[in-house]
């Protein structure tokens, strides 16, 4: 098979395929650590509940985003924080107890919004092709092929790193947000408030 990496080949070939191998496992880091941010956004952007079941909402949340493809991930995070649709409990109800509500977005225009989604959009499909479909179009017995994997994988990550910096605003505007948020709580209430505190 092409992919399989001869130990007879000149060492050029083998340190080139060598770096092409390096720059696939830093890529595929770089797109979990997108894949991290997103979920932490989706998870802990938007919830609504009674104190006493604020923690149960956002864990049970937690754990369904988790199980998301990136590709539902993207969706999610374009209409999450691009919405202003709000989850404020109705005046309407009668209300048992301390009753919270939080919904974090960011104003923009359709225009920036389209943007965003298509540009995400683009780095979920060549994560799949990383991932599923690369290696049968590498050669590893080319000098040529890994040359211009190598500029492929080059030019990926440097793609993912900007996409990585952009949410990553948007990660810490939200955790400012809920920092906020429990800091106008009681010191009962912030013990049920689950915030969870990421460095990023």
């Amino acid at each position: 098979m092409k992919s399989e990496v001869a130990t007879n080949h000149a060492p050029e070939l083998k340190s080139a395929v060598d770096e092409v191998l390096r720059k696939i496992g830093r890529n595929m880091l770089l797109f979990q650590q997108l894949e991290g941010l997103l979920k932490y956004i989706i998870a802990n952007g938007q919830f609504s509940g009674y104190s006493s079941e604020l923690k149960r909402i956002i864990e049970k949340r937690t754990s369904t985003v988790n199980k998301q493809t990136m590709g539902q991930l993207v969706g999610q995070y374009i209409e999450q924080t691009t919405s202003q649709t709000s989850n404020e409990q109705s005046d309407e109800e009668e209300l048992k107890e301390a009753h919270f509500a939080f919904n974090f977005h960011i104003e923009t225009d359709e225009a920036y919004a389209a943007e965003r989604k298509e540009s995400l959009a683009k780095l979920v499909s060549e994560r799949n092709e990383l991932i599923h479909h690369f290696l049968p179009k590498f050669d590893s017995t080319s000098m040529s092929s890994c040359e211009e994997v190598d500029e492929l994988l080059e030019k990926q990550s440097k793609t993912i790193r900007r996409e990585i910096e952009n949410v990553k605003a948007i990660a810490k505007a939200l955790m400012d947000g809920r920092k906020a948020l429990a800091e106008t709580l009681t010191s009962k209430s912030v013990a049920m408030f689950p915030l969870t505190v990421v460095e990023f």
